[in-house]
């Protein structure tokens, strides 16, 4: 309504998944560019503090996620481009009333990261994620969450 005032609230996004990545290696050094599939679960979930007019809610279901690893600088650098799709199998039943959507729906998205070995056995990695997820609904209705993460990582790898 463009007649009420704006308000602030606080939202909760999370993303949680686990899966297998098996992976080929195309070189046998250790800094050889790798090719991995992804297969696992996901969930996305979105909460405010606040009542507003979309429910909490949470989507799950299968993922594939195609993982292209290419490091640069004799392994120093590395670059990862990952491709993804899911078809979401569960959705909070509010949602689905509210919103008039039938059952299932699909994201599609991708991540893409730089990691630097900074010294030794220290590495930090950036990290983007994109994902769009839509489902139809009744009346010509229809949902879409967006999801946009910018992660920085630091590790440390002991062998």
């Amino acid at each position: 309504d463009a007649s009420t005032v704006p308000s602030e609230t606080h939202i909760r996004s999370h993303r949680f998944e686990g899966g297998l990545a098996p992976g080929l290696f195309f070189g046998r050094s250790p800094n050889s560019a790798a090719l991995s599939l992804f297969a696992g679960y996901g969930l996305r979930a979105l909460a405010s503090v606040a009542e507003l007019r979309i429910p909490r809610f949470t989507l799950h279901g299968p993922v594939a996620r195609l993982e292209l690893d290419v490091p640069l600088l004799a392994g120093r650098l590395s670059f990862r481009l990952a491709p993804e799709v899911q078809l979401i199998v569960g959705m909070t039943q509010q949602l689905r009333t509210l919103a008039g959507l039938g059952t299932t729906a699909f994201a599609i998205g991708g991540e893409a990261s730089l990691r630097l070995q900074v010294i030794g056995p220290w590495a930090a990695r950036l990290c983007y994620r994109e994902a769009h997820a839509r489902s139809a609904g009744l009346e010509g209705r229809a949902f879409e969450d967006i999801e946009r993460y910018v992660t920085l990582e630091l590790s440390l790898r002991t062998y």
